[in-house]
């Protein structure tokens, strides 16, 4: 792989002869297959070099003992040390994006020298307070007893760091047997500066669970019972944001398919749109879960943990074909939609989110949210003024109860309009 990058002998032997030389073929070949530009690795064998050239210098023979401080290290070394050209040229006085690609291409050496083995893995994390083996033990209990999916568990985890921090730094480490209701209503006042609503009740209900489980694990008094008020919210007291559908199929039509990304986009738009799926359903697509003899779309809603089979409608097929076929990138990875930029690997949440909400944007769409979840609101409430019954709307959002289905009859206001009663008449 080296041959590819440097021609001459001598150059080789240049690369090759300081302690990182033995590394650098699998490491360039893992960044050719990560899907980076031949300009992008190029520079990154210039930096392993200079990195290479800087350990030999200070003696550091063993790449075993590289870590993050070696990292910065070697960055500080080349502000003190301007060179006048080549990857490793500094302009006198600093330079930031120089200094930043440096630190971005070592950081990635290392990722990889610890990937093989040749570097020992990152040290754990240091405790933050001394609360923290209760709170692993905490989420322990949720992923092992209560079941929890781990973006569940993400959540209980942030609120009880936050939690624990508040408690660690405002309570001088108090014990948490002496920990009282008093002191966990304070704390939650202070995590509730600055958030919305929505926010400040799953941080409310974070902290309640865990004070439960401390009671009931023993860490703390039986008396500790904190007093949480919640603003009250009324079931079904909101209309749901919801995008007319003529606005969406706008929105696709938008959409650039002459490129590979704008194929990956309106395949997922689309299938977002028609099928109402969830962005982590949409993100957890496989290429098995196509059946391509029997038209069918296998998914694995997240929520209810269940699996639905639903038909492979010609559009999606169509669009997912054409993506397939020009647009996704030649890997081993079984995930049907990819990153477009380097390093490949399945798409994000985030980068789905982004994707919709640049072609809704770009249709002049208003709407109070634009993610994906906007296209489920707009799916339930077109089949629904279509005439589809409520169970057949809820199985396929993946709702459980029936409940969580008839927020959207409210949107229907022209159904609703023949229901509503006369006003009676008014004696004078």
């Amino acid at each position: 792989m080296l041959r590819d990058f440097v021609r001459t002998d001598a150059g080789r032997k240049r690369h090759l002869r300081t302690p990182i030389g033995p590394y650098l073929d699998g490491y360039l070949s893992g960044r050719l297959e990560q899907g980076f530009a031949r300009a992008t690795v190029h520079s990154d064998l210039l930096w392993a070099t200079a990195f290479g050239e800087y350990l030999a210098q200070v003696g550091e023979d063993a790449v075993s003992k590289i870590d993050e401080s070696t990292l910065r290290q070697f960055v500080e070394h080349y502000r003190s040390h301007p060179r006048g050209s080549g990857p490793r040229r500094w302009i006198q006085g600093g330079s930031r994006s120089l200094g930043e690609a440096a630190i971005g291409s070592v950081r990635a050496l290392l990722a990889y020298l610890r990937e093989i083995q040749a570097v020992p893995a990152a040290p754990a994390a240091i405790h933050a307070t001394p609360y923290d083996d209760v709170l692993e033990e905490y989420l322990s209990f949720l992923r092992n007893h209560r079941g929890f999916a781990d973006l569940t568990i993400d959540f209980h985890r942030r609120w009880g760091i936050a939690f624990f921090r508040y408690l660690n730094r405002d309570c001088r480490s108090m014990p948490l047997a002496q920990l009282s209701g008093y002191n966990v209503e304070l704390i939650v006042l202070k995590l509730a500066k600055g958030i919305g609503h929505r926010s400040r009740q799953i941080m409310t209900t974070s902290v309640e669970a865990l004070i439960k489980y401390l009671r009931s694990a023993g860490h703390v008094l039986p008396t500790c019972h904190p007093f949480l008020p919640r603003t009250r919210r009324y079931a079904l007291s909101s209309l749901p944001s919801v995008i007319p559908w003529a606005e969406v199929e706008r929105a696709l039509d938008t959409i650039n398919r002459s490129t590979p990304m704008g194929l990956r986009d309106y395949a997922m738009m689309l299938v977002v749109a028609t099928y109402g799926l969830r962005s982590s359903e949409v993100v957890g697509l496989k290429l098995d879960d196509i059946d391509w003899r029997l038209g069918i779309l296998n998914v694995h809603q997240t929520k209810t943990r269940r699996s639905l089979e639903l038909p492979l409608l010609e559009p999606v097929r169509t669009a997912l074909i054409a993506y397939l076929r020009e647009g996704r990138p030649d890997t081993n990875s079984r995930a049907v939609f990819l990153k477009c930029h380097a390093p490949q690997g399945a798409i994000t949440r985030a980068a789905l989110y982004a994707a919709i909400r640049k072609a809704l944007k770009r249709a002049g769409v208003s709407a109070d949210h634009y993610g994906p979840h906007a296209l489920r609101h707009a799916q339930a409430s077109r089949l629904l003024r279509s005439g589809q019954p409520l169970k057949t709307i809820g199985d396929l959002l993946g709702h459980r109860v029936p409940e969580a289905t008839l927020m959207y009859c409210k949107v229907d206001v022209e159904t609703l309009r023949t229901m509503a009663l006369e006003v009676p008449g008014v004696r004078a």
